[in-house]
């Protein structure tokens, strides 16, 4: 069973910990965040959404695409989070 968005945006929030490069005040994780927005925005589905939400966690949340898989994420979701 994937995790839902809420489970995956506490993921998100809880493994991105850092300030974005160049500012001491704004979370990375935000970044994730604004990325699901723009691609909701834009009419992209669920799967490529989840995508660009997880898209920095392997990066920056020290995650590996097996743990996602194991978290029950699809693998056109791990497809896209791992170009």
């Amino acid at each position: 069973m994937m995790l839902t968005l809420q489970q995956t945006i506490g993921r998100v929030k809880s493994k991105i910990l850092e300030n974005r490069k160049g500012s001491k005040y704004l979370p990375n994780c935000d970044h994730s965040l604004r990325v699901y927005e723009s691609l909701k925005k834009h009419g992209f589905d669920e799967d490529t959404r989840m995508a660009g939400l997880l898209h920095d966690i392997i990066e920056d949340g020290w995650m590996t695409l097996e743990q996602l898989r194991e978290l029950g994420y699809s693998d056109g979701i791990l497809h896209l989070v791992d170009l």
